[in-house]
């Protein structure tokens, strides 16, 4: 499947080469070649229609249509519709793909911006004024994959550290607690805390001073050989 993000990287690697789509190999790269080619290609349903045809084509298939007057705003990837009259009196619309959103306008990447009815022309970028469409809707576009950001050992929320004659510790919110009960260490790592071996010194820095409550090194090294 595809996602948003990446329907807007079609779009816009077309703008940046000059190039263009034209999905019925019809009339040239008309505006609404666009779109059909990310629904017919991406997700196997092309729309019918002219431009002004394409909320009503696209509600039919099934996806999300949004119609002014709306509370909603678009997002990237959305498909966008407008009314266009040509020198025919016919009101075809006119379509194209939204890349971003800056209060009312709307950026753009369109076909046939510099051709006409029987000959388009290549996707370009361009801009529309969001409450001036008739409205847009939303291929089935895929979830976008958050990657979790990886935590440096600074920013762990709790975690646990050992030392040769220091025992074990939990810190937690940046706060230092010894562990004086050999099941409490393996308490926290079965929760999936995670433990650091760390030299005297810099275990001494977290404590802020020497204590002389701890585990002894016989215990802790069991315990962290049974950790591994």
């Amino acid at each position: 499947m595809t996602t948003a993000n990446e329907a807007v990287m079609f779009v816009t690697d077309l703008a940046n080469r000059g190039a263009g789509v034209n999905y019925d190999g019809a009339y040239g790269m008309q505006c609404v070649d666009l779109p059909n080619w990310i629904c017919g290609k991406f997700f196997g349903k092309p729309l019918w229609g002219n431009a002004i045809d394409l909320l009503d084509s696209a509600e039919q298939v099934g996806f999300e249509v949004h119609r002014l007057p709306t509370s909603s705003r678009p997002r990237p990837g959305a498909v966008f519709i407008k009314n266009y009259w040509a020198s025919d009196g016919v009101n075809y619309g006119h379509t194209g793909v939204i890349i971003g959103v800056d209060g009312d306008i709307a950026q753009t990447v369109e076909q046939n911006l510099a051709g006409n009815l029987y000959v388009g022309s290549p996707a370009q970028y361009a801009s529309q004024r969001i409450s001036q469409l008739v409205g847009w809707f939303y291929p089935p576009y895929e979830a976008e994959v958050e990657q979790p950001e990886e935590k440096k050992v600074e920013e762990q929320d709790m975690f646990t550290i050992s030392a040769p004659g220091r025992g074990i510790a939990l810190v937690a919110g940046g706060t230092f607690y010894a562990l004086l009960d050999a099941k409490d260490p393996v308490a926290f790592w079965d929760k999936g805390v995670p433990h650091m071996q760390i030299s005297q010194a810099t275990f001494d820095n977290f404590q802020h001073k020497s204590n002389l409550d701890r585990l002894d090194d016989e215990t802790v090294n069991k315990l962290i050989k049974g950790l591994k």
